[in-house]
């Protein structure tokens, strides 16, 4: 992510700011150059300026002459697009947007309050911990940091000698940070060699390996929250999505690394989810529904609003039930 600002005259001051100023400030802060192998995909407006006057959210009808913008320029690597694109197309589908994970996650899993105040998302995936900051309503920091789910069970498969495959179902089942996991006495039978063979391996290993890497992945949060300036201005805390944000433990982990309150993201704010959609494993996905949602409505207007109500809700409940159906 990338920090842009610019400033545009205000085209008619008697008549107010318009649209049309907006989108000119936003389109110069664009105007930037790109690193080469990079796309910009997203443009988060951090705040807007009045002729002096900062935090305005929304602009449009305020007189002033001069219009500045602070926005945040997202970018990703041009040959992961064009997978992602090859892997969209190759499902029939067309690819119309592209969200990163945690601000996708946010929209799931935050209250309008914490966004205000100041909070951060971590959705810790399969190659990837995603992390988001939130400054008084909007996107002000994004990180992708180079750690994830999958390390864990690679970290489990080579500990303990077993297949990555049976290093996932062995975190599912045990997998836990706890202080009660790390002194346990007692003894977990796994089996090896696509179960022809059985051995029991102490819990206590188990959990100070999975211990190792999360510590890891909360240090290098904290390191990067540092670097940003960001470290003592998240009052409402972290919010962790993902599979592996179900540790048992991982919230005191991280909240001890980070010296914040954390919590774990459930999705909300979406009614008809069934309890297995009902969980952080989920939230990107809701996420993006809801963003879909959001976006179809503003793009096909209607005068009625019953008829927008319908509108999203038919686009809430199409997506809702593609997740359903890749959840049986």
């Amino acid at each position: 992510a990338h920090p842009s600002n610019a400033v545009v005259a205000v085209t008619d001051p008697s008549r107010g700011i318009t649209t049309e100023d907006t989108l000119r400030a936003l389109d110069l802060a664009q105007r930037v150059e790109i690193p080469q192998g990079r796309r910009l995909i997203d443009v988060r407006v951090k705040e807007y300026i009045v002729d002096g006057q900062m935090g305005i959210a929304d602009p449009i009808g305020t007189n002033g002459m001069r219009l500045e913008v602070n926005a945040l320029l997202i970018t990703a690597a041009v040959q992961h697009l064009q997978s992602i694109q090859r892997a969209v197309n190759g499902a029939d589908i067309d690819l119309e947007n592209i969200i990163l994970e945690p601000i996708a996650s946010g929209e799931a899993v935050l209250t309008a309050d914490e966004r205000d105040a100041g909070v951060a998302v971590l959705d810790i995936g399969g190659g990837t911990a995603d992390l988001a900051v939130y400054q008084e309503g909007s996107v002000a920091h994004v990180a992708i940091l180079p750690v994830g789910g999958d390390h864990f069970d690679s970290d489990l498969a080579y500990g303990i000698n077993i297949t990555p495959r049976e290093a996932e179902h062995l975190k599912i089942k045990i997998g836990s940070v706890t202080r009660e996991n790390l002194l346990s006495e007692k003894f977990f039978e796994i089996s090896k060699q696509h179960g022809e063979r059985r051995e029991t391996i102490p819990i206590k290993i188990i959990s100070e390996i999975i211990y190792l890497r999360a510590e890891e992945i909360f240090r290098l949060v904290r390191k990067n929250l540092q670097e940003a300036g960001l470290q003592n201005r998240i009052p409402s805390g972290l919010v962790l999505t993902g599979g592996t944000s179900l540790l048992e433990g991982i919230t005191d982990l991280a909240s001890s690394v980070l010296s914040m309150r954390t919590r774990i993201g459930y999705p909300q704010f979406v009614s008809g989810l069934t309890e297995e959609l009902r969980s952080p494993v989920y939230a990107t996905s809701i996420g993006l529904v809801q963003l879909g949602a959001t976006e179809y409505g503003t793009k096909h207007p209607v005068r009625d609003n019953g008829a927008v109500g319908t509108a999203l809700l038919t686009a809430k409940n199409w997506g809702l039930a593609f997740l359903r159906w890749i959840t049986r």
